[in-house]
């Protein structure tokens, strides 16, 4: 007849079983999560890092476009100072021009003058 060999379980040694078994699952559990936030932290990093390009170009154009701004603006001035000193070169030149005209009328009734007295 076999010798039928009865081994008992401890009530304690079931629970070193259950918390290894639990252990390791908590293990793995935490190691998942570190990779699965790792993953997420690594996509969120490159969104990131893409809307920080978009808004550097953006500010770029927007510097660009405030330089432009400048700039045109410097232009414009400067076609308003061209146009007053042309305006007032105009108005002397008008000025010129009468007192041209003036002395070429006295000049003309001088002469006349001089005809007459030289008929005489």
């Amino acid at each position: 007849m076999a010798v039928e060999s009865h081994q008992t379980v401890t009530i304690r040694e079931v629970n070193k079983s259950l918390l290894a078994i639990l252990s390791t699952f908590f293990g793995i559990g935490i190691a998942i999560a570190t990779w699965y936030f790792s993953a997420n932290n690594n996509r969120l990093d490159k969104f990131a890092n893409v809307q920080n390009e978009m808004n550097l170009k953006i500010e770029k154009f927007s510097i660009t476009t405030e330089l432009t701004d400048l700039k045109v603006t410097k232009l414009e001035n400067r076609a308003d100072a061209f146009m007053s000193k042309m305006s007032a070169f105009d108005k002397e030149l008008s000025e010129s021009k009468m007192i041209l005209n003036n002395h070429d009328q006295l000049l003309k009734k001088h002469e006349n003058q001089i005809k007459e007295l030289e008929k005489r």
